[in-house]
């Protein structure tokens, strides 16, 4: 607490004030005194005298001759600057000289702003644990702006933290080490693990300063990189099944493409076989799509993408029906089921980290998923514009005359929310979209416009 012993018999609207703000108390309990009398000059104390000459013993003087208001002001402000370190002491020397005020304010500011630089979290602490400063990076971890100075710090250390710091103070005070770690309860009441180090102030204050740099950023690193070891194995193993799969299945292809040509068919038998050439062609995108799959979990951004210019090619070439046959994708095979308009009006250059294949792999996807998806409406028409500001690149690709239900358009960046395993395939491409659009830092969408559907890929500016 800020406790102040106030002897002013002569200002009774300070006192006043003053006891709505600090805690008044007698002169043996006050971290502060303010009073008319020099003789009460306390050496362990922060003393402001209020008189008309400066007694030149030390204390901070305020000038009596001046209105009651400055002085309610300079009074408080001064007790302030001296709460929110309590370090006041160490520039006494500028304390006594003119503008004392000004003086000690821009110390102590310039001090906090050293502190609140600093990239590590620091508490300033009394003996018995009240907490009396924190730079910005403490008031972060713990998560609460508006932390009341007179918190205690053992409140939000768990049972074990609070032992050990305690003996980390007792450390401090011999010159001991004062190392400790353990765990911080933040206002949302969340653990968070830290580790740091006690300071004592001084030998004769009992004051302490934690410095702590919480190791949450440390473990959340460890676990994204093991996060993405475990993707990486399992898409190394998923591409080698996949492959032999593959392989066993164009096999399987060669087998029937010879016995479909001894076989004699009439009408009848040659639907079974168009059946079974569907079949084995959903077979083939099934297992390529989930091949396109690992490697959107995994790839790196390794380019540097105006991607403004590299969609607008893109858009052109789809529009055009340019579509390389060498992509997974399978466009190339349905290029009749869709029209494609476009619009680059809105678009700048606009830079990205990127990787250009699988940029091309989410757009293609999205145009191939909906053609097979409404393979009842076709020819589809899409409409593609873009647009971009300093901030966010958008592609918004719009599907005309198309309608579905909610459970749909909730679902498909997220197959796996069906009951039904056989519906996520209907649009998996949809779902790969989704994850290389995340993969480049983006969002997708999708939702209902007055005549269709739209998607949505925003791209966020590396810096803003």
């Amino acid at each position: 607490m800020r406790h102040v012993y106030v002897n002013l018999p002569h200002y009774e609207g300070v006192a006043k004030e003053l006891n709505d703000n600090f805690k008044l108390c007698s002169k043996n309990e006050a971290h502060a005194i303010v009073t008319e009398f020099p003789d009460e000059y306390s050496p362990s104390c922060f003393v402001i005298i209020v008189k008309d000459k400066n007694p030149h013993n030390g204390s901070y003087f305020i000038d009596s001759s001046n209105d009651i208001n400055f002085i309610k002001t300079a009074v408080h402000a001064s007790l302030d600057t001296f709460f929110m370190t309590k370090v006041a002491g160490k520039y006494s020397q500028y304390i006594e000289k003119e503008g004392g005020l000004q003086r000690i304010g821009y110390f102590m500011n310039k001090m906090e702003h050293i502190l609140n630089a600093s990239p590590e979290s620091i508490v300033e602490i009394d003996l018995t644990g009240n907490i009396f400063f924190y730079n910005r990076k403490f008031a972060k971890v713990y998560q609460d702006g508006e932390f009341l100075i007179e918190e205690n710090i053992f409140k939000i250390f768990d049972e074990n933290t609070a032992i050990e710091v305690k003996r980390c103070m007792g450390a401090a005070l011999q010159g001991s080490d004062s190392n400790f770690s353990g765990k911080l309860i933040n206002k949302k009441g969340e653990s968070i693990s830290i580790a740091g180090h006690v300071i004592a102030l001084s030998d004769d204050s009992y004051n302490f300063e934690i410095i702590f740099d919480d190791i949450t950023t440390k473990i959340t690193k460890i676990l994204q990189m093991r996060k993405i070891e475990e993707q990486s194995i399992v898409a190394g193993f998923s591409r080698h099944l996949s492959h032999n799969v593959m392989n066993a299945l164009t096999a399987a292809g060669g087998f029937i493409r010879q016995i479909k040509a001894k076989t004699e068919s009439d009408a009848h038998i040659h639907n079974l076989w168009k059946i079974v050439d569907n079949k084995l062609l959903l077979i083939e995108e099934i297992i390529s799509g989930y091949n396109d799959y690992t490697h959107a979990i995994s790839f790196k951004l390794t380019e540097n993408v105006d991607i403004n210019e590299f969609m607008s090619q893109l858009v052109i070439s789809l529009a055009e029906k340019n579509v390389d046959r060498n992509f997974t994708v399978y466009l190339y095979k349905i290029t009749d089921s869709y029209e494609l308009e476009y619009d680059l009006s809105e678009s700048r250059p606009f830079h990205i980290l990127g990787n250009k294949m699988f940029l091309k792999l989410a757009v293609c996807y999205i145009l191939k998923d909906n053609i097979r998806y409404f393979s009842n409406c076709q020819p589809l028409h899409f409409k593609i514009k873009l647009s971009a500001n300093n901030d966010f690149f958008t592609l918004f690709i719009d599907l005309e005359g198309v309608e579905a239900p909610d459970y749909i358009i909730e679902s498909m960046f997220s197959p796996w929310k069906h009951t039904m395993l056989s519906q996520s395939f209907d649009y998996w491409g949809i779902v790969i979209a989704g994850t290389i659009v995340e993969r480049h830092h983006g969002k997708s969408k999708v939702e209902r416009i007055e005549n269709g559907l739209r998607f949505t890929f925003e791209f966020k500016a590396p810096l803003s």
